[in-house]
């Protein structure tokens, strides 16, 4: 199969995103701490939680980090936070309506 470009679809899906796991490299074990504790609980995690970490042998150490952060009560309280914001946004934007025959129309501000 020819592609508009007139590349072929192998020439296409080699260059597919995200490239193939062996291409990439997985973060550090102090990187992924850092990184996976503040996107989900939106704190640093402390020295304790990354020595616990750190001295973990288990090789499933991440997706029991994961499993605990979002059993975390940090967790829910940001996400409650993030969504409480947005919601509140989305309904503030409606700010006014245009009557019509047929139906109510929303125009988003």
């Amino acid at each position: 199969m020819q592609y508009p470009t007139g590349t072929s679809s192998t020439t296409r899906s080699s260059r597919a995103w995200p490239p193939p796991t062996s291409s990439r490299t997985l973060s550090s074990d102090e990187e992924f701490c850092a990184g996976v504790t503040f996107d989900l609980t939106g704190r640093i995690p402390s020295a304790t939680d990354v020595t616990d970490f750190l001295t973990d042998s288990s090789s499933i150490k991440r997706d029991n980090a994961i499993d605990a952060l979002i059993a975390s009560p940090e967790f829910t309280d940001k996400w409650t936070l993030f969504f409480a914001i947005f919601s509140r946004t989305a309904s503030t934007t409606c700010s006014s309506r245009v009557e019509s025959r047929d139906a109510t129309l929303f125009i988003f501000t």
